[in-house]
């Protein structure tokens, strides 16, 4: 009998200890809170290692977000109607009383950027998030909205620079992020990349540096991107790209992808090459780009084994020279191979694009190459490209005081095609009927805009109305608030749209 109650009271005791180890409690489940840990010191090691890194970049982007900017951009786009007059379809002639609808809606966009000078509002971003836009709305991280203007873009790298409007906007809570030297980033290192994809506010991904390097890909003229496998999809545009001690390696740009998502390789624009475009733009409100006169074709390998070249050299070799140019006045000749310019190795012929066009006009360096096998030094001034040059040829105060003649607030003059020979000739403009810009103010909207001395409008308010004469031109667009253009330039054949909307903050400024 004692031996019955005494393993009665081991099942008693063996219940009350499992129904404790599973977790009820007064008739309830509750998990565990904890369990048991069973690793030896190494792997204990490198746990603590990674939650020490894990830290680390949550440290990282939080500090980031702060700097970080929203931009809330909307166009205007004129839906031109594609079908066909229902009366004319089934007798064969027009309805006299069909009007097409030719009705013009907003398109909305969203991009990211980050704040550099946080003093002064600075923002960067790229070029593709703002181009063309009628209105640019800012959300910064510490919640407040702001309009912005922008301060400058270029195309050519994909780089932009806005400013806040409001000079008293709330700091409260923002930094400014960093930007890094490019040139000591490596294959392999740790990036982190901020945005908003797909609306996405304040998201943030790992991943590491792809390559170095890579060239233009068709996204920019000049320039090389980081490659990156962080996630980049559509909105993370014109955000940043940090390295771990949370300063700006890059800005977040393109992807390669087939289906328009994250694929595993997204580009970004270097620092260097960042920090160098928006202070120019800063400063200067435009580009100029560096030009030599030279036409080129890439060196290759088996053309040195007559003549004793280095092994491995890389360069261009020089097939067309501009009369009185800066390689002609430079002493440079047809069947030389350029391979470095300002100390810097060629090592694709993009690069003697870049390196060239990314100088500033006016600057004097040197340019290394190789002659009948010898090497030789010489010294060239970097001029302007001729479509630079034109537009610094416009501010006379003749042209000014034109501009003002005829009430034109948006900022250009313009002559027709007929009364243009010597601007056909110069720019190549292949057009009849048309109205050829003549003259573009600094710091004017349609300067802003994009519109250039030479452009060739063929279009107004996607229409060939009012381009039979200047003055017709300035009598349509005078009481308009914002206008749109069809233009070609340079012989083009492809037509680009610009749309100019009058600043209404442009009369406080002044």
């Amino acid at each position: 009998m004692k031996k019955g109650r005494f393993f009665s009271f081991l099942t008693i005791s063996y219940l009350i200890i499992f129904f404790s180890y599973i977790g009820f409690s007064e008739g309830k489940y509750i998990l565990p809170s904890q369990f048991k840990k069973n690793i030896n010191d190494s792997a204990s090691q490198s746990l603590t290692q990674l939650k020490k890194m894990s830290e680390g970049l949550s440290f990282i982007a939080e500090e980031a977000k702060k700097g970080v900017v929203y931009i809330y951009v909307t166009k205007s786009i004129k839906n031109q109607y594609q079908g066909v007059d229902p009366f004319e379809f089934f007798f064969g002639r027009k309805n006299p009383n069909f009007e097409e609808p030719n009705e013009e809606f907003k398109q909305e966009g969203l991009g990211s950027g980050f704040i550099v000078d946080l003093k002064q509002g600075y923002i960067l971003t790229n070029n593709h998030v703002v181009d063309g836009a009628d209105e640019i709305n800012l959300k910064l991280s510490n919640g407040e909205t702001y309009d912005a203007k922008i301060v400058g873009t270029d195309a050519d790298t994909e780089i932009a620079v806005l400013q806040i409007s409001d000079k008293n906007f709330n700091r409260d809570g923002l930094k400014h992020l960093v930007l890094s030297n490019s040139e000591k980033v490596k294959v392999g290192e740790f990036v982190v990349a901020l945005g908003a994809p797909f609306r996405l506010e304040a998201s943030v991904t790992l991943g590491v540096v792809s390559a170095t390097g890579r060239g233009p890909l068709s996204i920019t003229k000049y320039g090389n991107f980081i490659q990156t496998d962080a996630a980049i999809n559509p909105g993370n545009s014109g955000g940043p790209l940090l390295d771990l001690d949370g300063n700006v390696v890059a800005i977040n740009t393109a992807i390669a992808s087939r289906s328009g998502g994250y694929n595993g390789i997204g580009f970004a624009i270097p620092s260097n090459l960042v920090r160098e475009v928006s202070q120019r733009l800063i400063n200067d409100g435009s580009i100029e780009r560096g030009y030599i006169g030279v036409g080129f074709v890439p060196f290759q390998k088996e053309w040195g084994e007559s003549v004793e070249f280095p092994k491995g050299l890389t360069g261009v070799v020089v097939t067309q020279i501009k009369e009185d140019g800066p390689a002609d006045k430079a002493g440079i000749k047809k069947g030389d191979v350029i391979v470095a310019v300002s100390e810097k190795k060629l090592q694709t012929s993009n690069d003697l694009v870049s390196i060239v066009g990314l100088m500033k006009p006016g600057t004097k360096t040197n340019i290394t190459i190789y002659r009948s096998g010898k090497k030789k030094e010489l010294s060239i001034l970097i001029s302007n490209w001729p479509d630079s040059e034109s537009i610094k040829k416009q501010n006379t105060k003749e042209e000014k005081q034109e501009l003002q003649k005829v009430d034109n607030k948006f900022g250009l003059l313009v002559k027709h095609i007929s009364k243009s020979k010597d601007l056909v000739e110069e720019f190549g403009i292949k057009g009849k009927n048309g109205l050829v810009v003549t003259f573009v103010e600094e710091d004017s909207v349609a300067f802003y805009a994009g519109l250039r001395r030479g452009d060739f409008i063929i279009l107004l308010d996607w229409d060939n109305k009012g381009l039979d004469n200047s003055i017709n031109f300035y009598n349509y667009i005078k009481e308009k608030e914002k206008v749109v253009v069809g233009i070609e330039r340079q012989g083009e054949d492809n037509l680009k749209i610009i749309s100019l909307k009058k600043l209404k903050e442009k009369s406080t400024n002044k």
